[in-house]
């Protein structure tokens, strides 16, 4: 086989992944599920989208390992949707933002998801990086769905180095992030709080149920 022939050969082996189920997309939140104001953004423009890969994203054992997708990037069996509040009242922005991945990969799947969301806080309660400093802890919430898990993670971002001849990292920004993983049947729920202040709008739990009463509603449609 030629040079030329092979690379044919080679490109036609990389089919670009499907996406997701028909219908999928129904089983998400959307605005009016929450207070006024939230938008449908892309998750490119969520202003802590950066953080959030920090934690969220396969390949990682301090990420949870949640399909979440961004610019044209789309997996096969999940759907995510980011919400964004535009909050500048006070002469400073304190956007927040909400996210929310639903996977349907199996019941193993979506517990060991669970599983992984209560390991986290415990392997990796403090991350060093050079570029961000983490910090996770769990958080009490009710159990929904089969099995669920929440945790809180606090990233605060470095300037880019400090002063010389001192010995303290600077940072020009954080955020503050709270994530709440359920496994229901074959299906994993990721609901995802973001902000430079705790939101005071939309409360954890709350939000979670209403994520997992979605999957009943469109049950079967």
């Amino acid at each position: 086989m030629g040079v030329a022939a092979g690379l044919v050969a080679a490109c036609a082996l990389v089919v670009p992944a499907a996406g997701p189920p028909p219908g999928m997309d129904a089983l998400l939140l959307t605005t009016a599920d929450l207070p006024a104001g939230y938008q449908v953004v892309t998750a490119d423009d969520n202003p802590y989208q950066a953080d959030l890969f920090e934690v969220i994203g396969r390949g990682a054992p301090c990420r949870l390992p949640a399909e979440l997708s961004y610019s044209s990037f789309t997996w096969q069996r999940s759907v995510s949707v980011t919400f964004l509040l535009e909050d500048e009242s006070e002469g400073e922005s304190s956007d927040h933002a909400l996210a929310e991945v639903v996977a349907d990969r199996g019941a193993e799947t979506a517990r060991a998801l669970v599983d992984a969301a209560v390991a986290m806080p415990k392997r990796c309660p403090a991350i060093d990086t050079p570029r961000r400093e983490i910090t996770m802890s769990p958080i009490t919430m009710p159990t929904i769905g089969d099995r669920s898990a929440a945790l809180g993670v606090h990233v605060r971002t470095k300037s880019g180095g400090a002063s010389e001849g001192a010995h303290e990292d600077y940072f020009d920004s954080w955020s503050n992030t709270s994530i709440a993983v359920v496994a229901i049947g074959s299906r994993s729920v990721v609901v995802v709080l973001m902000g430079t202040y705790e939101p005071q709008d939309v409360d954890l739990t709350a939000i979670t149920r209403k994520a997992v009463a979605r999957l009943g509603q469109t049950a079967g449609r």
